[in-house]
Parts: structure tokens; C-alpha cells; sequence
């Protein structure tokens, strides 16, 4: 696993551009960071929702899940449905933070080589997130 942070030395997952709203920034970043460490120690779906305002909105795959309850099934299901030891070998690709919208780039292994998030941060809390991951074709057993 594998998130880096602000003392990592530069690269596409903690380059940002400059922005004029550098406090918004700064806590949008702190938000996703935290999410993202709920997600890669495995805390579990009751972690992820509390950064969650009750009110979020989470859409993926043509569907969409509205309030910590929707969401917090939406998580059970995603983390059911993971390649064992998919959680282990999370990599953080790139972090884009812009005010109170943040975007992130990452992989899993072979089994999920793209995914991809996008949060809306209000508040201290996740206001909105888009989710899509790409998963891998796996080859029939022979």
C-alpha cells in the first residue's frame, strides 16, 4: 500500500498546482489523505463513512448512493467484491487538490490497474465522491 505524503519527494501523486483558495486546499487534502489511510489499514466501512457528511453523495457505475447508509452498503459491497490482497497493494498514482475538489488516480496490482475518484469536500467532510475502477480481464482457467 502505499499513499505518499506532503514530505515525499515530488512526483505525479504529490504534485498540485497552485491554487488561491491554498486553505480549502490544504484541507481537502487532509480529508482525502485520511479516507484514503481509513481505506488502505482496512478500518472497515463504519471509519470510512465518518468522513462522510450525513447528506453525501456517492455515484459509481451509472448508480448513485445518497446518505451514509446507501453509502456505507456501497463500501460493504466494494470491499466484499476486491481481489484478495487487493486492499495490500492500493498505490496512490496521482492526487490533484483544487479548493474543495480533489482527484485521485490509483491502482491495485494487475487485478485493478486503473481507478479512479473525484471528492467534493464541504465542511471537513466527503459532500460528494465519483467512483470508477477498471478491473482486469482474468483468463479463463485451463
Amino acid at each position: 500500500m502505499s499513499i505518499p505524503t506532503a514530505q515525499t519527494a515530488p512526483g505525479p501523486a504529490t504534485r498540485r498546482p497552485p491554487s488561491p483558495l491554498s486553505a480549502d486546499a490544504a484541507a481537502t487534502e487532509a480529508v482525502v489523505r485520511a479516507h484514503l489511510r481509513a481505506f488502505v489499514e482496512g478500518r472497515g466501512v463504519a471509519a470510512l463513512l465518518a468522513d462522510y457528511r450525513e447528506d453525501a453523495l456517492l455515484c459509481c457505475d451509472g448508480e448513485a448512493f445518497r446518505g451514509r447508509a446507501e453509502i456505507g452498503a456501497f463500501f460493504a459491497a466494494f470491499l466484499a467484491g476486491l481481489p484478495a490482497g487487493a486492499v495490500g497493494r492500493f498505490e496512490l498514482s496521482a492526487l490533484q487538490v483544487h479548493g474543495r475538489l480533489a482527484y485521485i488516480t490509483w491502482r491495485s496490482g494487475d487485478d485493478i490497474p486503473l481507478g479512479t475518484d473525484t471528492f467534493l469536500v464541504e465542511g471537513g467532510r466527503i459532500a460528494a465522491q465519483t467512483v470508477a475502477v477498471y478491473r482486469a480481464a482474468r483468463s479463463p482457467a485451463g
